[in-house]
């Protein structure tokens, strides 16, 4: 019996990847750098701390430019993430509610950092919605590294097959089967084509997870 659910948060619970993907198409754009289709797929569910030195070997950049482009992005981040690009999924609210009403234990486990993930949970008024939070600052090693899910499994104290993680992107579905962790994966249009090979479940939406856990 499934008796928690760990959510990832961009992509599952909330639609940001256009704000991701759109402050760093916007960063690279200001240095003469666009990137391609296959460039923003690839950075879905990505930390700029990840992707940025990609793209710096990628265009033949200094990596001395890491620090400003860093700030540069977060800075294009945050001001998309107050734009109405960054909206809940689909079907989020009924879903979590429903859950709740189940008595399920509801865990986030996501690579993005807690400033990020406070604005999230105010904005949409989903502060007690949660019974605990694993971000990327609590970890040495994010997605599609285990760590984060591990840490995340390590605060429920519920065995593995109590517990069934919901991911979006390949990265994330990594993580958690590599933890040990049953996963279901909501694709998204960023993430159609990724390998989910690995999925205990591949869902079409987000409400089919409640057949699988009630």
């Amino acid at each position: 019996m499934i008796k928690a659910v760990i959510f990832d948060l961009d992509g599952t619970l909330l639609d940001s990847e256009r704000v991701n993907i759109g402050a760093a198409v916007k960063t690279f754009q200001e240095l003469g750098h666009p990137l391609s289709r296959e460039d923003q797929s690839w950075l879905a569910g990505r930390s700029s701390k990840d992707f940025i030195p990609v793209f710096l070997k990628k265009f033949g950049l200094s990596g001395d430019l890491f620090d400003s482009l860093f700030v540069k992005n977060h800075e294009n981040y945050l001001e998309l993430w107050d734009t109405d690009l960054a909206q809940l999924m689909p079907g989020v609210i009924g879903v979590l509610h429903f859950l709740l009403k189940q008595k399920k234990i509801l865990s986030m486990a996501t690579n993005n950092s807690w400033p990020i993930v406070e604005r999230f949970l105010t904005r949409f008024c989903l502060k007690n919605v949660f019974t605990h939070i694993t971000v990327g600052d609590d970890v040495e090693h994010r997605k599609p590294h285990p760590e984060i899910y591990m840490t995340a499994h390590k605060k429920l104290r519920l065995s593995a097959i109590e517990i069934i993680a919901v991911e979006d992107l390949a990265t994330g579905l990594i993580s958690a089967k590599e933890a040990g962790l049953p996963c279901a994966v909501v694709p998204t249009e960023w993430s159609k084509d990724q390998d989910f090979s690995r999925a205990d479940y591949i869902l079409s939406s987000l409400q089919e997870l409640l057949s699988i856990v009630a």
